[in-house]
């Protein structure tokens, strides 16, 4: 009987016929040891997933609960918040007998979790409309050039083809908008140094003089040689990026943050350093990193002076066009989305004690990101032109 009430209020819910006290008797249902397996195989069978990778207990039986009030039968992807070793997204097709969605918003194929601290009703939760809000552009391709001489170019205004002559090198932007280097017949014994800048909504493309490859984040930056002359290939950087170091064991690769010295031989890894942070975090993607004296294996990041395992793939998120939002606090959403999209936030009454799962489109419009975010009860606020009020 109780395995027929469960395929009952599971239909009602997912028809959004339920009461308030339909659905809350299904989330009891779905937390009784007894009815794990049961509520597993129920799920698994409507989303093609072995019953083995579903977990419904705590706070994820909530949010299966409130993805299937939200449900609009459409073809998207279903994330279920399993135990932290289990989180995966299932896709499905339209004529699945149970299909759901978080958040479907113009398309872009968002998908959200939420798991509030507060103890709000479902129907509370679900049911409170967004706030209009003033829209936003993502960033996209911005930053400045700042040479030798002084002199600054702006890189997101200016046409493709030679840039500048320094020292014997030409710089060069080209038809992908990134900026190569590239040494002229004369030679010069001067060392001289560029920095390239991105602002907030910003971000850019970088080869270095011998053919390192260089992602920046928004709001940050990268002063390095023109020519790499001595016995070391030494750079520093403000914010985050990415790397992809061109082999060279006679001449170590060296990237310095405010915090950090991490030398490379030839290795792909992330350095998230932004002064805003109260962490500073390398990650290791391939090869071979030396920080402070401290190795890293390929997986693994090094964090305030510790050796971590890391999820290399949120690590990366920003430099594919990703927000990875898992077992993330709102400020530190918060602090992504006020680079990328070039916004001061603030907050009426204090931060809210939330944790977030999903991933989100750096292609949206912040509109669109807002809008999902208000699903969790927290909402937003223009105050003038730039500055976002986060009121609980």
């Amino acid at each position: 009987m109780t395995h027929e009430r469960i395929d009952y209020l599971f239909t009602r819910c997912f028809q959004r016929l339920a009461t308030p006290e339909e659905q809350q008797e299904f989330l009891d249902l779905l937390r009784k040891p007894e009815n794990k397996d049961y509520a597993a195989k129920l799920i698994g069978d409507a989303f093609d997933q072995p019953k083995e990778t579903i977990d419904v207990s705590g706070s994820t039986a909530r949010a299966i609960l409130e993805a299937i009030l939200r449900s609009d039968g459409r073809h998207s992807s279903f994330p279920v918040h399993a135990a932290p070793s289990q989180r995966f997204s299932l896709f499905r097709s339209p004529w699945l007998k149970y299909a759901a969605a978080l958040i479907i918003l113009l398309g872009a194929g968002v998908y959200f979790f939420l798991n509030n601290n507060n103890d709000k009703s479902i129907a509370e939760t679900t049911q409170k409309p967004a706030v209009a809000q003033e829209d936003i552009a993502p960033g996209g391709q911005k930053a400045t050039l700042t040479l030798a001489d002084g002199s600054i170019i702006l890189l997101d205004s200016i046409g493709k083809g030679p840039l500048s002559l320094q020292g014997g090198v030409v710089v060069e932007k080209l038809d992908d908008g990134q900026i190569v280097y590239r040494p002229a017949d004369v030679k010069s014994k001067e060392i001289l140094y560029n920095t390239m800048t991105t602002p907030k909504g910003g971000q850019y493309q970088l080869k270095l003089p011998d053919g390192t490859a260089v992602w920046l984040n928004a709001a940050s930056s990268i002063t390095y040689p023109i020519t790499f002359m001595e016995n070391t290939r030494t750079v520093s950087i403000t914010g985050e990026a990415y790397f992809e170091v061109v082999k060279d064991k006679a001449k170590p690769f060296i990237v310095k943050t405010i915090k950090d010295q991490i030398v490379v031989t030839g290795t792909a890894f992330n350095v998230n350093s932004y002064a805003d942070e109260p962490v500073s975090k390398t990650t290791l993607v391939q090869g071979e990193v030396s920080i402070n004296d401290r190795a890293l294996q390929p997986g693994e990041a090094y964090l305030n002076g510790k050796v971590i395992k890391t999820d290399v793939d949120q690590d990366l998120a920003w430099k594919n066009g990703v927000f990875n939002f898992d077992d993330k606090k709102l400020e530190e959403i918060m602090r992504q989305l006020s680079r990328w999209y070039n916004i001061d936030v603030v907050y009426e009454r204090g931060i809210p004690d939330m944790e977030f799962f999903g991933k989100m489109g750096r292609d949206l419009s912040l509109g669109q990101v807002l809008k999902a975010l208000e699903s969790s009860g927290v909402h937003f606020v223009f105050e003038g032109n730039r500055k976002l009020l986060v009121k609980p």
